[in-house]
């Protein structure tokens, strides 16, 4: 908090230091609300291949993983220090579905009357997908080219920050092991964990996120624009540690790896928004 506190006062201050450019028809400094989706059909194909478990269904049944389109909300607040530099920051919301990979296994114990004890298994499982909301805080630069009126115009931006992801709550989460029956030695399905006996909802992943965007600001009157943009966003994890918990549960380190796999699905997002100048 003490950080967002100091980068919005530099934005503010800068004001009486750079007194000397007057801003797109005396406006300086902006704020925006944007809406920005991606589809990581268009270029990850493998993710048509990515089964999971249908929410819909008690009993085993795996479909393609149809996670199309996801969407981000953010608000923006800038300052213009010269007709091509300026500084923002950014505070949004990204969410999005999380599907756990197909070659997933899961360790777990059952009791075995005959030794009196518990036995270790492990076998592949299948999940529904989860359902995550993403906390995004990023500073951002903005370079406009020869001919700039920022905060105006065409805009390179390049933006770094830190995301917390957190499960949204769902009894409707299901994890399905596999099992071989001792009788007939085929392979069968069972239901192993179901709600937040499937996944920890209080598990949060931690992450930096950078990213850079190519976008214009259209003037529509002398305190709105338009904003169009295109954004290139990576994700790197900060480490989650593994849950030791006995239950089964869709462990914090699994949460991580899958999480990991989410971003990267995620690289490409189209932004749009709408600035008011002053």
């Amino acid at each position: 908090m003490k950080t967002l506190t100091t980068l919005l006062i530099v934005l503010f201050v800068s004001n009486f230091g750079y007194s000397q450019y007057s801003g797109y028809l005396g406006k300086k400094n902006y704020v925006s609300t944007n809406f920005r989706f991606y589809n990581p059909y268009f270029y990850n194909r493998k993710l048509t291949y990515q089964k999971v478990q249908d929410i819909d269904k008690d009993v085993f049944a795996p479909i393609k993983f149809k996670d199309r389109i996801n969407t981000a909300f953010s608000f923006t607040i800038g300052h213009a220090f010269s007709n091509r530099f300026a500084m923002s920051l950014e505070v949004g919301i990204q969410q999005g579905k999380v599907g756990m990979k197909e070659s997933r296994s899961l360790s777990y114990q059952t009791y075995d009357s005959s030794y009196m004890d518990y036995v270790n298994h492990s076998g592949q499982i299948y999940s529904t997908p989860f359902r995550v909301n993403t906390l995004q805080i990023m500073p951002t630069f903005e370079f406009s080219g020869d001919g700039g009126l920022a905060p105006v115009g065409l805009v390179n931006k390049i933006g770094f920050g830190i995301c917390r992801t957190k499960i949204i709550a769902d009894d409707d989460y299901k994890i399905f092991i596999e099992k071989q029956n001792p009788n007939t030695f085929a392979t069968e399905y069972h239901l192993h964990a179901t709600g937040r006996d499937a996944v920890s909802t209080d598990a949060v992943f931690k992450s930096a996120v950078l990213f850079y965007e190519l976008g214009l600001r259209l003037p529509i009157t002398k305190r709105l624009a338009y904003y169009f943009g295109v954004r290139y966003q990576l994700g790197y994890s900060t480490g989650v540690s593994l849950n030791s918990g006995s239950s089964g549960e869709y462990t914090n380190k699994s949460f991580a790896e899958d999480m990991g796999a989410y971003f990267f699905n995620n690289f490409v997002q189209a932004n749009f928004g709408l600035n008011l100048n002053f």
